[in-house]
């Protein structure tokens, strides 16, 4: 009896080895059809992310100076040569310190642009000088490749004292985002003498698109 049992031990003991080297080979298998192991993912993707925020800004780039001239009948403008008054060459626009004001949209933002002067024309030129004798227009021919979608005055008007359209829906792209303000003095005889300076204020707002 005793012997029969030591055989049935010894019997189950060879079979618990060879099912466990089974198992053992099974596992063995199955890692070897497994892919091997790598720090580095085979695809993948990322982002650059940059936000640009709404910039509704203007600049007044050139100023006016007509230069010195003799107090005699003339009328002298930023568009025309003023030399047979004393007065400086105006007739290449911008390209002169006379050749009109120019505003340039610097935004990225369509804009309504006013404008107003510290002074009127009587007070500007002083004496018996009157408000029609402080001019100025928007120059069609200098309006940018049609920046301006509805511009103010394109004739000779006189020079305000508050806020007044200068151009409604100035654009912003390159090429297209300047105008040019023409002003035009009539000098009397009897005109004071002395420099005369007035500040052209130019106001910039969001056209709201």
């Amino acid at each position: 009896m005793a012997d029969m049992s030591n055989r049935s031990l010894a019997l189950l003991l060879v079979a618990a080895i060879v099912i466990s080297l089974g198992g053992t080979m099974l596992s063995l298998t199955k890692l070897n059809d497994l892919s091997g192991i790598t720090g580095m993912a085979l695809t993948g993707s990322g982002q650059v992310n940059v936000s640009v925020e709404q910039n509704a800004s203007c600049t007044v780039d050139t100023s006016v100076d007509f230069g010195s001239g003799q107090p005699q009948a003339a009328t002298i403008d930023t568009d025309s040569d003023n030399t047979a008054y004393g007065f400086n060459d105006c007739s290449a626009n911008a390209d002169t310190t006379c050749g009109g004001i120019i505003v340039n949209n610097t935004g990225n933002r369509l804009l309504n642009v006013t404008f107003s002067s510290t002074k009127d024309g009587s007070e500007f030129l002083g004496g018996t000088s009157l408000d029609n004798q402080f001019q100025y227009k928007i120059d069609d021919a200098e309006i940018e490749n049609n920046a301006c979608e509805d511009p103010g005055s394109s004739s000779y008007t006189n020079v305000p004292t508050t806020a007044t359209k200068l151009c409604n829906i100035l654009n912003y792209t390159t090429d297209r985002n300047t105008i040019l303000m023409d002003f035009q003095v009539e000098i009397k005889p009897d005109t004071p003498p002395g420099t005369k300076t007035t500040t052209i204020n130019v106001n910039c707002v969001d056209a709201g698109s």
